[in-house]
């Protein structure tokens, strides 16, 4: 038996669903969200849908680890069924699929099983990163990411320029687990490896990473817990001394001011 049950907000429509499966909730945003000053995306090739993904889930998993609770993996199993839920949202911007089946029903027919699922939606947005902020700045779409215990993301995203919105995101995540009780491993699942002075793992190195850094290192060295990504510290340890300190982040704000001047400048040249 399922029910179903409609809450109506400013520029949002939020749908819970709940099953013998599990509980499942989707949050979408029916009006567009558009960054009239943001660089258009590019169409959603292989690899920056790659890049987005591990982008997303970076910032997302460091918010997760904030408020106490779990990373989750990219599985890329579930990402596919992501990126089917992006393509349908070109044809029905909606939570039901073109066909009238819920969103749901996508990872059901891939062999998809789980406890929980969560799905966020939205259109417009043309960056990554202000996809992720819209969803942060809504209530329910936060609600979703923070799914707590969740265990695998995945993320789709279609460029269409010719349609209405053009941009298309969809996130899933899920809680899923073996027959021992054990958070499920997917074939290829993995979290992003954040590269030398991006700790904040954006696929750019300025100076937000190195107030990071700073922030960290004040914090610890004052005894205040500073709770941050698993990949946190193979990035933020830039001369590798094994500390994580002003240094480090000195690094990264001189290496980054130089970018601007010299974009084949490389952080390693500015380690000492």
């Amino acid at each position: 038996m399922k029910h179903k049950k409609i809450w109506a907000v400013v520029l949002s429509t939020a749908m819970f669903l709940a099953s013998m499966a599990g509980t499942m909730t989707a949050y979408a945003d029916d009006l567009p969200f558009v960054d009239p000053f943001a660089e258009p995306t590019e169409p959603s090739e292989d690899e920056q849908l790659r890049e987005y993904t591990e982008i997303f889930v970076s910032q997302m998993n460091d918010v997760r680890v904030k408020n106490g609770l779990a990373e989750v993996c990219i599985a890329p199993d579930l990402c596919k069924c992501s990126q089917i839920r992006a393509e349908e949202l070109v044809v029905y911007l909606d939570h039901d699929r073109p066909d009238g089946r819920d969103c749901f029903t996508v990872l059901r027919e891939n062999g998809m099983d789980f406890r929980h699922a969560a799905e966020n939606i939205s259109a417009g947005w043309r960056t990554v990163l202000k996809a992720f902020d819209g969803f942060m700045n809504s209530e329910k779409h936060y609600a979703n990411m923070m799914m707590n215990p969740a265990t695998h993301f995945g993320l789709g995203y279609v460029y269409r320029p010719d349609v209405r919105y053009s941009h298309f995101w969809q996130m899933f995540i899920i809680e899923k687990y073996d027959d021992m009780g054990r958070p499920f491993v997917f074939e290829g699942q993995y979290i992003p490896v954040r590269e030398l002075g991006d700790v904040d793992g954006t696929k750019e190195i300025d100076a937000a990473d190195a107030a990071r850094i700073q922030e960290y290192s004040a914090a610890t060295a004052a005894g205040i817990s500073y709770p941050v990504s698993c990949m946190f510290p193979g990035a933020a340890d830039v001369n590798k001394d094994g500390q994580i300190d002003a240094i480090d982040a000195n690094i990264v704000l001189s290496y980054s001011a130089q970018r601007g001047i010299d974009p084949d400048a490389t952080i390693e040249e500015f380690i000492w």
